[in-house]
């Protein structure tokens, strides 16, 4: 479906969840700002819906 292919493309061209984690913690040490990326990348991405 159009869904599944977008949803495909976004990954292929963001990386997955996981990477974006890494980097967070990475940039800076602090898993509480890994946890607030994540909670606002969830935040917008619902808003897309």
């Amino acid at each position: 479906t159009e869904a599944v292919t977008d949803s495909f493309e976004r990954l292929l061209a963001q990386g997955a969840g996981a990477s974006r984690q890494r980097a967070v913690a990475e940039a800076t040490g602090d898993l509480q700002a890994v946890v607030t990326d994540l909670r606002e990348r969830t935040a917008a991405s619902w808003a897309d819906l």
